[in-house]
């Protein structure tokens, strides 16, 4: 097939109800791994959640999708604030993140760290959110469009959409040709953030009475990965060299081990602040049963995802 169905809710989430009036409401909010951008709505794990957990309690139960390409947990503090001051129907929200803090860091360094508000305004939903204290001008649909085209233009998000996967190819084939980092990277800079913005999420979500659920970051990630496993990786862009198309990049090694960081400081938190949390990175097998890419699930890996949460 050449066709994904997308079903969209006014706000701009993935789901296949409008009701937030009668029944259990769910957003779920993370990168590609939730928004499973390749799939029919069916197919994503968050509907097939939703399913199970209607079936096994027996209740009316929405799940609303919130996952965008790219987001991390800068973003998702700007998400929940938004959600929870304009809207009184959200009962939980679950989060899964950790691969776009990890590579954000590697790749943009300090830069990461303070994301100007107006990148994370713009790219948080799909939707254009209303801002009552930013300029008249900044809330005119012109502006709105040309910054949206500028500050896709800028790096920050890259368009993942076409039929045939040749960004996938070229990705691939970039990794392979570039140069890679055996040492270990510091990100305990990025690490000390990220640990601050989940408690600053959990701290939005008990201030209106919403449950936060956590969920870590699984990769296929691990030392000693099979060179036809290795083949199927791009992540772990650090930053160009000074040979043209040439850039240095991570190795699969390292990575595994940044991407623990970032796990067990969501595990840390979670157990700090009593926020239930689910670890799907050590449940996963890494192999193609479950990812098609370092870390974004296939068909079988979303049903697999889906069970571990029911």
């Amino acid at each position: 097939r050449d066709t994904s169905f997308f079903f969209f809710f006014s706000f701009g989430f993935r789901t296949t109800v409008e009701d937030t009036v009668n029944g259990l409401n769910i957003v779920l909010l993370g990168g590609r791994s939730n928004e499973c951008f390749y799939f029919d709505q069916q197919e994503t794990w968050g509907e097939m959640l939703g399913t199970k957990l209607r079936s096994k309690l027996g209740i009316k139960l929405n799940v609303f999708n919130g996952g965008k390409s790219g987001l991390n947990s800068q973003d998702h503090i700007f998400q929940v604030k938004k959600l929870l001051s304009e809207h009184n129907w959200i009962d939980i929200i679950i989060i899964m993140m950790g691969m776009n803090d990890l590579g954000y860091a590697l790749s943009k360094g300090e830069a990461f760290s303070r994301m100007p508000d107006e990148n994370i305004r713009v790219r948080a939903f799909y939707s254009d959110v209303s801002e009552e204290n930013i300029p008249i001008y900044k809330q005119s649909m012109i502006y709105k469009k040309l910054y949206r085209l500028l500050f896709t233009a800028s790096g920050y998000i890259l368009s993942y959409n076409d039929p045939e996967g040749l960004f996938y190819i070229s990705k691939r084939n970039e990794r392979r040709a570039g140069i890679i980092v055996e040492q270990k990277v510091d990100l305990s800079k990025s690490l000390s953030n990220y640990e601050e913005n989940i408690s600053t999420i959990n701290e939005l979500c008990k201030a209106k009475g919403v449950q936060l659920i956590l969920i870590d970051q699984a990769t296929i990630w691990e030392n000693n990965l099979s060179k036809r496993y290795q083949d199927l990786c791009w992540g772990g862009f650090m930053r160009d060299t000074d040979q043209h198309g040439v850039g240095l990049y991570l190795s699969i090694s390292q990575l595994g081990l940044l991407i623990n960081e970032y796990n067990s400081t969501m595990e840390k938190v979670s157990a700090k602040n009593s926020i239930p949390f689910i670890k799907i990175s050590s449940a996963l097998e890494k192999d193609t049963s479950t990812f098609y890419d370092d870390c974004h699930f296939n068909e079988s890996g979303a049903r697999k995802v889906s069970d571990l949460l029911v």
